[in-house]
């Protein structure tokens, strides 16, 4: 996420790639511009594409 600390990128990556975690929390702690709805509908759409493809 851009100008994300790297904590935040950590969790949001960790979300992504495992589904470990909470987007809604994610997203409280990140910068005011990124915590939208359409921010989160996005990261859903992200993890929801990565668990059909499969390492």
């Amino acid at each position: 996420m851009l100008g994300e600390d790297a904590a935040v990128v950590g969790y949001g990556d960790t979300y992504l790639r495992a589904g470990a975690g909470d987007p809604v929390s994610l997203l409280e702690t990140s910068e005011p511009f990124a915590g939208t709805e359409e921010v989160l509908a996005l990261l859903r759409w992200m993890r929801a594409f990565n668990q059909s493809r499969p390492d």
